[in-house]
């Protein structure tokens, strides 16, 4: 699965969280412009031509793709971490109270939906614990995870609890949703399968925590990594194949065609075969990898704590490009329209675009 041309709507890109994109975007692009718009650790979000962007000085910013001009600002007063999602106008944040060690901004974290119309809140709903997981839509149903261990599913429109499924562990995890099956990764080490109706269809113990990586799905395989330091492929719910990878793995997969991709605190991005996790190769950035990588057709796009921007070749992982930012980044980039857009710790929103420009070095 690949997100439209025009658009990235959610954390991944779409339900199943490939992580890869329909559009395309030159191998080296050039900086079309930039904004400062505070400490960015989530991912924006892009639809009709109008990027979503949350900080973590909990604002939400609405920008005009092209011109960088904000079409409004909305305040929500608490440290925004996790991705937002955009389904039929409304645009779905959560909060993170807590994420400045020492601080307490709202005293409570809610999950909070936007009318993307009026820059409006539509409604909000209080979750006991702070929201890392990046929500995930399947039709009407909004489901995300919090810290105080449960998995929430609301109503998207009226922000009402459908059900609610507690685990053993805080779930840092996003969940990825395939044929109304939810998947998302608990701190207690299992991988959950949820039906739409909140009930358990499986679980699956591996081998540590699954932290900040969050499922990815390709046709009947499911791939996620663990706080241990190993990448998974599942199917069915029993495991394929694992690959030690030697560090804790915080980033999510992306995967197209026959290969899977997943970032390191290694400092490695890996590619592998999907099907057997046999590697294809490796290339190693200055610092951990806490982004996850983002795919075109003949590209693979990711930020590093060395605080660049990196373009690879993904057939061969050859380095096409890189971009130095002036701080470390954690923000997953988005792909949308020929354009690409990435948060840094820096506070800028970099935007990308086809041109002949490029800053390797």
């Amino acid at each position: 699965m690949r997100s439209p041309k025009d658009s990235w709507i959610m954390f991944r890109g779409n339900t199943a969280h490939s992580g890869a994109s329909s559009s395309s975007i030159a191998s080296r692009p050039s900086l079309q412009w930039i904004a400062e718009l505070g400490e960015i650790v989530s991912s924006p979000v892009v639809s009709n031509k109008i990027i979503y962007a949350p900080s973590m000085l909990g604002s939400v910013y609405a920008l005009q793709m092209h011109e960088r001009r904000i079409v409004w600002k909305l305040d929500i007063g608490s440290p925004l971490v996790a991705s937002p999602v955009l389904s039929n106008n409304t645009l779905i944040v959560a909060t993170f109270d807590s994420w400045v060690k020492g601080t307490q901004y709202l005293g409570s974290n809610y999950i909070v939906a936007i009318d993307v119309l009026k820059g409006e809140i539509a409604w909000k709903y209080e979750v006991k614990g702070d929201v890392f997981s990046s929500p995930c839509v399947t039709g009407n149903l909004l489901v995300i995870g919090s810290l105080d261990k449960n998995v929430y599913a609301l109503d998207l429109g009226t922000g009402e609890l459908r059900w609610r499924y507690g685990t053993d562990g805080e779930v840092w995890s996003s969940p990825a949703i395939s044929n109304d099956t939810i998947l998302i990764g608990s701190d207690d080490g299992h991988l959950y399968c949820l039906d739409r109706e909140g009930n358990l269809v499986s679980k699956v113990k591996l081998d540590g925590r699954i932290r900040s990586s969050s499922p990815c799905i390709s046709d009947e395989m499911v791939f996620v990594g663990t706080y241990n330091g190993n990448m998974y492929g599942l199917k069915n719910g029993v495991i394929k194949w694992e690959l030690p990878a030697g560090a804790p793995v915080l980033s999510s997969p992306a995967v197209l065609d026959d290969h899977v991709f997943f970032a390191c605190s290694d400092h490695k991005l890996y590619c592998l075969n999907k099907s057997d996790g046999k590697k294809i190769w490796d290339f190693e950035t200055g610092d951990r990898l806490w982004s996850s990588p983002a795919l075109t057709e003949n590209n693979l796009f990711i930020g590093s704590l060395d605080g660049h921007v990196y373009s690879l070749d993904r057939q061969n992982g050859k380095l096409m490009w890189k971009f130095p930012t002036m701080q470390m980044i954690d923000s997953s980039p988005c792909i949308a329209d020929e354009m690409l857009f990435i948060g840094s710790r820096d506070g800028i929103l970099y935007a990308f675009g086809s041109a002949t420009l490029n800053y390797i070095g």
